[in-house]
C-alpha cells in the first residue's frame, strides 16, 4: 500500500510507502533528504524498521477496536512500542487512527447517542494524554466509503458527532473539532482511498477539505493508492487530481 499525504496548505508532499521484504539499502530510503520515507509498525517489519524508514505508522494497534476491545479496558502495548521507537529513532510518529467505520469497539453500538459521545472524547483524551508526541494524526479514516454509518457492520456513531448535518458532513468537521482541541501541537490528517482518478469520489473529496480548510480544520490531505483503484485511471487523470 501507498499512501501520498498532500500538506493542505503546503506545496511539500509527504510520500509514506512501505515493503514487507527489507531487501534494500542498509540505511533509510529518506536519510539525508528534506522528506521521510515511513513504513507500518507491525511484527513484520519491527525487527528491521528502523534500518529502511524513517517514519512510523501502527498498523492496526492504534485503531480503537484494538486498543479498546472491551469498555474501560485498554490494551495500549503494541501502540506504546510503535510510539516509542519513533521517540527513539526521532523519526514522526503517525497516528492511525481516531474516526473510522471499521474495527471499532462493538460494545459502542449498543449505547445511546450521548454516551457515544462521552466515550469518544474519553478516546480522544486517552490517546492525547498517553502520546503527546503525535505528530501526525489521522483524524478521520475513508469517510466516504467506510463512514461510521451503522451499515454493512460498520460503527453507528455518526449521530454522536452531529450526524450529516447541512453540509452532509458535519461529522467529520467535528471530530476535526475535537482534534484540534484535544491535539493542539499535532498535524490533522484527513484519509480515503479511490479519490485520484478524477472521479465523482474526487470531486466529493475536495468539497469535505473545503469544509474544512474553511475552519482551518486540516492540516494534511491524504490519499491511498492501491491498484484497484489506479489500474484503471490514467496518469494524467491521477496527476490532475492531486494537484
Amino acid at each position: 500500500m501507498t499512501q501520498i499525504f498532500a500538506q493542505a496548505n503546503k506545496v511539500s508532499l509527504i510520500l509514506i510507502a512501505c515493503l514487507i521484504q527489507f531487501h534494500l539499502a542498509a540505511e533509510p530510503l529518506a536519510e539525508g533528504k528534506a522528506r521521510f520515507l515511513g513504513c507500518i509498525f507491525s511484527p513484520t517489519s519491527e525487527a528491521k524498521l528502523e534500518k529502511y524508514w524513517n517514519q512510523v505508522v501502527p498498523e492496526n494497534s492504534g485503531k480503537w477496536g484494538s486498543v479498546e476491545r472491551r469498555r474501560d479496558r485498554m490494551n495500549w502495548a503494541n501502540l506504546d512500542n510503535a510510539y516509542n521507537l519513533a521517540q527513539a529513532q526521532g523519526f514522526p510518529f503517525r497516528h492511525h487512527v481516531l474516526i473510522w467505520g471499521k474495527q471499532q469497539p462493538s460494545w459502542m453500538n449498543d449505547l445511546s447517542s450521548s454516551d457515544q459521545r462521552a466515550e469518544i472524547e474519553e478516546w480522544f483524551s486517552a490517546v492525547a494524554t498517553r502520546y503527546p508526541g503525535i505528530d501526525y494524526l489521522e483524524v478521520v479514516n475513508e469517510p466516504l466509503n467506510a463512514p461510521p454509518d451503522g451499515n454493512n457492520g460498520r460503527a453507528n456513531y455518526i449521530a454522536a458527532l452531529g450526524g450529516t448535518g447541512p453540509s452532509g458532513w458535519e461529522w467529520v468537521l467535528e471530530s476535526f473539532r475535537l482534534a484540534r482541541q484535544y491535539f493542539p501541537g499535532a498535524q490533522l490528517v484527513l484519509n480515503e482511498y479511490n479519490v485520484i482518478r478524477n472521479n465523482d469520489n474526487t470531486t466529493n473529496y475536495l468539497a469535505l477539505i473545503g469544509l474544512l480548510q474553511a475552519e482551518d480544520l486540516i492540516d494534511v490531505i491524504g490519499f491511498q493508492g492501491h491498484a484497484f483503484t489506479t489500474g484503471p485511471a490514467s496518469v494524467g487523470a491521477m496527476t490532475s487530481s492531486i494537484n
